[in-house]
């Protein structure tokens, strides 16, 4: 899934550790890409249930990547 994105200076990449958090700009009802192997083959929402986030599909291509 591509959740979302966030722009990072390779300084602060490098300060990076396990279990560092980074904030993406997705949030709850956005809409998101869904992808296998790299190609988009549909879309989705992003949806929070019981405190675990998922993506709801609301649309599957036919052809993988159009």
């Amino acid at each position: 899934m591509r959740l979302g994105s966030i722009t990072l200076a390779i300084q602060d990449i490098l300060q990076l550790r396990p279990g560092a958090v980074v904030q993406l700009d997705a949030s709850v009802g956005r809409s998101v890409d869904v992808l296998a192997n790299g190609l988009l083959i549909g879309q989705g929402e992003l949806v929070l249930v019981n405190e675990n986030y998922g993506v709801r599909l609301t649309r599957m291509l036919n052809q993988p990547g159009a």
